[in-house]
């Protein structure tokens, strides 16, 4: 439903007109089909973008909203896999010390 959300205003920025909120769900659901879908093409190059526009004019959206919200979408995911790249650059896994186990054994024998 956030997901929508966010499609639903999106939308209007860029096209004529906002789509309606089934119309947001539903693009949104289709994207997420055709993610799954498209999974083995690296970072769905061009994926996204032409079945974005394919599927705008079947649900009554703008083509050209459609691919520019793709592209809005590719540019975001972007920029959380740069967060991330950076994190994981300045705590790199081999400086952490070996964490201290505080779990005592309660065996017996």
């Amino acid at each position: 439903m956030a997901i929508s959300a966010s499609v639903h205003p999106g939308d209007g920025t860029i096209g004529d007109r906002s789509p309606t909120l089934p119309q947001a769900i539903a693009f949104e659901a289709l994207n997420r089909v055709i993610t799954v879908a498209f999974k083995f093409v690296p970072f769905r190059v061009g994926v996204d973008e032409v079945s974005a526009g394919a599927l705008a004019p079947l649900l009554a959206v703008n083509p050209a909203a459609g691919v520019a919200l793709a592209v809005v979408r590719k540019v975001r995911n972007l920029c959380w896999a740069a967060i991330g790249l950076i994190l994981v650059a300045a705590h790199p896994a081999g400086d952490a010390a070996p964490a201290k186990s505080t779990v005592k054994s309660t065996k017996t024998i």
